[in-house]
């Protein structure tokens, strides 16, 4: 039965997590309807008798459908969220009319059911359905004291409104912060994917990878185990971009040095970031220097260029190193 829920080719994890809920609820409920027929669970009345068996062919519909996969468990679990409110709900009026003898603990003992299947579509991951179950459930616990107002007190009418709305502002809160943590754990899959197939790897790899570039100083024999984890390809490629890169800054201190002779390398590092247009957060973490060191690097390249404090470095360098 397992294989049935088809777990293993749903991508959604909400989808994943309704393909549970639906079953063994749905499964639970006429198991609990089927159980009333024959013991004192419920009146044995023919109002009774009639809507539980409604009740149990509408549920037996929609768990067919369900194992026959002819529509999404989204729909099937609203479904199955609005007919057990529907028939939850006309119980409790049914009683309130009657005014039978026990019907202020049928209704009070209703209502805990309702709370549960608020609470079965929050971690469904509804955003609208709690509202709209939270509201018929008041909705029809304060018709309920209307039309049983000499068995029945309005004084439970305030907690049960607070609790509801309480659970279902609490559930709605619950499944933003889990759509934010799926849509965080998508980008990452997809990030770690496309990493993957960059450098033609696997997870492990990928992670040894990693793990290793992250190193400041690298051994030779790391340096060596670096590069044998890629594949022939990506390494000439990287091999290419590296030598690329050098050749370009290369070229650039070159140009420093015959525009602006006098700079210290450290200077030259800084001048090559801010021709670049990299702000200072970034040249921190490229050159792996304390914000103070670099701008007090910057206000040296200041003074040297003789600039006045209304003057922007960064365009008076390239009118400088590349004439703009």
């Amino acid at each position: 039965m397992i294989d049935k829920l088809n777990l293993s080719e749903t991508t959604s994890q909400a989808e994943r997590q309704r393909r549970y809920i639906f079953f063994y609820t749905c499964a639970g409920y006429m198991a609990g309807i089927v159980w009333s027929f024959f013991t004192d669970a419920a009146p044995r009345t023919a109002f009774y008798h009639s809507i539980n068996a409604l009740h149990l062919g509408l549920l037996l519909v929609l768990m067919l459908l369900f194992l026959s996969e002819k529509t999404t468990t989204h729909k099937l679990m609203a479904l199955f969220l609005v007919v057990t409110q529907a028939e939850i709900s006309f119980e409790m009026i049914y009683e309130a009319v009657e005014k039978a003898p026990g019907a202020n603990l049928v209704i009070l003992g209703n209502m805990v059911l309702l709370a549960l299947l608020l609470m079965i579509s929050i971690a469904s991951y509804y955003r609208i359905i709690p509202y709209l179950l939270g509201g018929a459930s008041i909705a029809t616990y304060a018709l309920c004291t209307y039309l049983a107002a000499e068995i029945f007190p309005f004084d439970f009418l305030p907690g049960y409104t607070i609790a509801f709305i309480g659970l279902g502002a609490a559930g709605a809160r619950m499944n933003r912060t889990i759509r934010d943590i799926s849509v965080e754990n998508n980008a990452y899959r997809t990030e770690r994917q496309s990493m993957l197939e960059l450098f033609r790897m696997d997870t492990d790899q990928l992670t040894e990878f990693i793990h290793l570039a992250r190193q400041k100083e690298l051994t030779m024999e790391q340096t060596e185990t670096l590069l044998e984890l890629l594949d022939a390809e990506t390494r000439q490629k990287l091999t290419d971009a590296i030598t690329e890169n050098i050749r370009a800054k290369t070229i650039e201190l070159a140009q420093l040095e015959e525009k602006i002779p006098g700079l210290t390398p450290a200077e030259k590092e800084v001048c090559i970031c801010i021709l670049k247009g990299k702000t200072l957060a970034q040249t921190v973490k490229e050159l792996g220097k304390s914000p103070s060191n670099i701008t007090n690097v910057r206000s040296r390249i200041r003074r040297k260029l003789r600039l006045e404090h209304d003057e922007d470095l960064q365009s008076s360098l390239e009118i400088i190193v590349y004439g703009k």
